[in-house]
């Protein structure tokens, strides 16, 4: 494994020392631009390998037609549709290709003529002579339908609601919900209609499915103009709002009929009318994925955030070390989808929770041994020493003044307090010799008390009472007093 990673290594540092080579020219093709002609070059190069090999497509289908589309459009390439020369390198790998091999690879002109090949035309013009859009390129709007029957491609009107497939074997657009063909039927006998009752008499063509249905989008579309409208548009909103929600579950016209009847207790005119309006069909082809993918996305939050919070319980149970990392692996996601949705704060909490509850046993422990240290060096009349003391808590200065400022004072505060008992169970030391030995001397019967004969007596040297004025008081002092006597 080291031997192929080492032989990968200098492949790598191969392959850039040849692109940085001031030797090797830019691939340049006639029209197109240094970054589009590698493109081409590049395109012709995994043309030829499909013709004697076979290429597994989730690694180059997307990646090759999204370049080839760009190329046609003259678009500048989009986020993971560029050709890097990682992918360039990538590819080379896979079938075993020197780069100066690619480099030398002849684009013939065939091909880039083939590449520069537009698609049909596929934009359409609405079929209905009633459509404002009748005659007029432009009013056909891709719909959120996919495959439809053997249409590859399905478009609504957007100024009449009706559908369209585009046929690829003659290069026309055709009317998929057949509302063209069944108006035709039956407009012979729509003159004078006034009610229903009088247009099911005279159209008995078309079955009661086509039937209703044709008459919901003739109403919307006041192609026909009946007695009953009004009681149609009664509620007409409250409505809508009803039927989203069917929707919502499922876009099957029959389903949603069958469960408007049981739900609402429409009839199918009712349910045809309400179907028809332009705010049902805007919402069925146009806005409906955006819904479902707002409420996947809520439902997929609800999910990730359970089983975040289920593996934090956990984690924290066994007293880990919490990281970002940890959690997004631990739930088989990446850190990138907890930021996405919003749930990196649940586990950022949780750690500087954490990190909150290590801080204060580390708090705890630090302050047991300060006392201890602060205890023993009272006890052993030893001055305390900062070295020494971090040494002890396993830290230094700076760690514990980023992580533990209130140590750090309470450190200072001990040492001062101990060094003023020390100093003061010093003098108290001091003042007991210097009064036996001004005592001892007085008792000889000498009277001449000098700071040179006490201080000799004492043992202590002669700077001791310079350097402590409370001591040359207190020797002053018990001088007086012991002369009184």
């Amino acid at each position: 494994m080291s031997h192929e990673k080492i032989e990968e290594q200098k492949r790598i540092y191969n392959d850039w020392s040849f692109l940085l080579s001031q030797q090797v020219e830019p691939l340049k093709i006639s029209g197109y631009s240094i970054e589009d002609s590698l493109v081409i070059k590049y395109l012709y190069f995994i043309h030829q390998q499909k013709q004697t090999e076979y290429i597994p497509i989730p690694f180059f289908r997307d990646f090759y037609n999204n370049l080839i589309a760009s190329i046609r459009k003259g678009n500048k390439f989009k986020k993971n549709r560029n050709l890097t020369p990682i992918n360039l390198f990538r590819t080379l790998r896979y079938f075993n290709v020197e780069l100066q091999d690619f480099y030398k690879l002849q684009v013939p002109s065939s091909f880039i003529e083939k590449i520069k090949e537009k698609t049909i035309d596929e934009s359409g013009d609405c079929l209905a002579p009633w459509c404002e859009g009748f005659g007029k390129n432009g009013t056909l709007k891709k719909a959120e339908m996919g495959r439809v029957s053997n249409y590859k491609r399905v478009s609504i009107c957007e100024k009449c609601n009706l559908m369209y497939g585009y046929n690829k074997k003659n290069n026309t657009w055709e009317n998929i919900d057949k509302i063209i063909q069944d108006y035709k039927v039956s407009s012979q006998n729509l003159y004078g209609i006034k009610k229903l009752d009088d247009f099911y008499k005279c159209n008995n063509l078309l079955s009661d499915f086509r039937m209703n249905f044709l008459i919901g989008y003739l109403l919307n579309h006041s192609l026909i103009n009946i007695m009953e409208i009004n009681e149609f548009k009664r509620n007409l909103h409250q409505k809508q709002v009803q039927l989203k929600k069917l929707i919502f579950k499922t876009k099957s016209v029959p389903y949603l009929r069958s469960m408007a009847r049981e739900q609402y207790g429409w009839n199918d005119i009712n349910f045809f009318f309400v179907y028809h309006t332009t705010e049902i069909q805007r919402y069925l082809f146009f806005d409906l994925k955006r819904d479902r993918k707002i409420n996947k996305s809520k439902e997929l939050k609800i999910i990730l955030k359970k089983r975040v919070e289920s593996f934090l319980d956990d984690i924290l149970k066994k007293n880990r070390l919490l990281t970002l990392e940890m959690v997004a692996q631990g739930i088989d996601i990446n850190v990138k989808t907890l930021r996405k949705y919003g749930l990196n704060e649940i586990v950022v909490n949780a750690i500087n929770q954490q990190k909150g509850e290590q801080l204060l046993e580390e708090k705890a422990k630090f302050k047991i041994i300060i006392n201890d240290y602060i205890k023993n060096c009272i006890e052993d009349n030893l001055r305390p020493n900062s070295r020494v003391i971090y040494k002890l808590l396993g830290t230094t200065y700076i760690t514990m003044k980023k992580n533990h400022p209130d140590i750090c004072d309470l450190i200072k505060t001990n040492f001062n307090m101990t060094n003023g008992i020390l100093h003061t169970n010093m003098l108290n030391e001091y003042k007991i010799k210097y009064k036996v030995a001004i005592s001892k001397i007085i008792n000889e019967g000498n009277f001449k008390l000098a700071y040179s004969r006490i201080n000799k007596e004492a043992q202590l040297g002669v700077d001791y009472l310079r350097r402590y004025p409370e001591l040359r008081v207190f020797v002053d002092t018990e001088i007086k007093n012991c002369l009184k006597q």
